[in-house]
């Protein structure tokens, strides 16, 4: 029964009707639009190959899939006045029909007309010289400009033009952080290899005198699927009980939000580890939290898992799913919303993940199931709570194998750990200085 449930919740996460905030959905699709095309504006003068590691297309791609995603939600009557600016400045750039009902600003049809008023012509003038211009109101300035029809810009778009080339910076200094570990990672591969072959006869005789070897099989999938569930209705139940008093009566929204999160993720494994042993100090013993952190290994799983993501990319694509919003959170703007991303996508998510999934189904499912068995149905689970595309999912699941692979190898749950928390890291803080932080 609790396994139906469950099933039925993950599947409506992925296939049922997703609740939307549409006010966020909008601020961050226009956030990812101004970012990603001022560091294709650019990157459109720096040679191809540096365009392609940095991981952007030219300047026309990036225009194709940004309006592509704006168009969807203009489809779905999710963008306000000023995202459907943009919508009609990115269709003018790229030479198409403008798309249906369009309730863009009328100043800002009256520039793409060809014959601005002087309205108009005043309108985009104010908004770029009082600062913190967008993207596509200083494309509509940069086009009066080349026209000669509007004078005195000159310093603000040089202002906006330096917003873009720091950006650019930003990513190429993340990208060469990113593939200089990979690169040490590929170095330590031989030697990962050799450690891994026999780490395997340790975690064999660990596995037999452990208590995860005497759980009955009903008994781990109840326990793991209960855990799962009672931390998402907690999470529901406080949002419904405390969530207008933080917000209307503290104006603490911010906060309550990032207490919820950690709430939420921390209350399965805590459920599950008070259920399945009788000491803290036997469930950090038997499922080798003390264990080595096995940093070898950790960068030689990582380069690994780098290098297969970008196969999938190649092989994948975007597997034809739009993002308008590039997957950005509005939780994780500015330096809080650094620190809110850090604490829950590079510590909690994996301390988490890796106690549920490979610490404790992982040595649960072994009494049944040969290893690479277990691994791989502890994988596509593992998967299938995380709510991605096709792309997504795969890359996902191919992790989430890699981690038993690592635990197995070293013997250690701290080494799958660190793994997972360098992987997300690698993500998170790139993010957060392209698209989160001040320019």
């Amino acid at each position: 029964m609790l396994l139906a449930i469950w099933g039925h919740q993950t599947y409506q996460n992925h296939f049922g009707r997703e609740w939307v905030d549409e006010e966020a959905e909008q601020a961050m699709s226009l956030v990812y639009l101004d970012r990603t095309m001022r560091v294709a504006d650019e990157l459109a003068a720096w040679p191809d190959w540096v365009t392609s590691v940095l991981g952007y297309g030219s300047r026309r791609e990036e225009l194709e899939g940004l309006r592509d995603g704006l168009v969807q939600m203009h489809e779905e009557g999710l963008l306000n006045q000023d995202a459907e600016s943009a919508l009609a400045v990115m269709d003018e750039a790229l030479g198409n029909e403008p798309a249906e009902r369009l309730d863009a600003h009328p100043w800002a049809l009256s520039l793409l007309g060809g014959a601005p008023s002087e309205e108009a012509v005043e309108e985009v003038r104010s908004r770029v010289l009082g600062g913190g211009a967008a993207w596509w109101e200083m494309e509509l300035a940069r086009r009066l400009e080349v026209a000669g029809q509007v004078e005195g810009l000159d310093g603000a778009l040089a202002s906006e033009a330096q917003k873009g080339r720091s950006l650019a910076w930003r990513s190429v200094i993340v990208a060469g952080i990113s593939w200089g570990l990979v690169a040490v990672g590929i170095c330590l591969v031989p030697r990962a290899w050799r450690q891994m072959r026999s780490g395997g006869v340790h975690w064999d005789r660990a596995v037999a005198r452990s208590y995860p070897w005497r759980w009955a099989f009903v008994l781990l999938l109840g326990v793991f699927v209960l855990a799962d569930l009672f931390s998402g209705l907690l999470a529901s139940l406080g949002y419904f009980l405390f969530g207008p008093i933080a917000v209307f009566l503290f104006d603490a929204g911010f906060l309550f939000d990032t207490v919820m999160d950690l709430g939420w993720r921390l209350t399965a494994p805590a459920l599950a580890l008070l259920v399945l042993f009788r000491r803290p100090r036997h469930a950090v013993r038997t499922l080798r939290l003390n264990g080595p952190a096995a940093w070898t290994v950790v960068l030689a799983m990582f380069a690994v898992l780098n290098v297969v993501d970008l196969g999938l990319i190649s092989l994948l694509g975007d597997s034809g799913e739009l993002d308008p919003t590039g997957g950005l959170d509005a939780m994780e703007a500015g330096w809080a919303g650094l620190v809110y991303g850090l604490l829950t996508a590079c510590v909690a998510a994996p301390l988490v993940e890796e106690i549920m999934y490979r610490g404790v189904l992982l040595r649960g499912l072994e009494r049944r199931l040969r290893f690479s068995a277990a691994a791989a149905v502890v994988a596509v689970v593992f998967a299938l709570a995380h709510h991605y595309g096709m792309l997504g999912l795969v890359s996902v699941a191919i992790f989430g194998f890699s981690a038993a692979v690592v635990y197995r190898a070293t013997n250690s749950l701290k080494a799958a750990i660190l793994l997972h928390a360098l992987y997300n890291l690698s993500v998170t803080l790139p993010v957060w200085w392209v698209y989160h932080a001040g320019v």
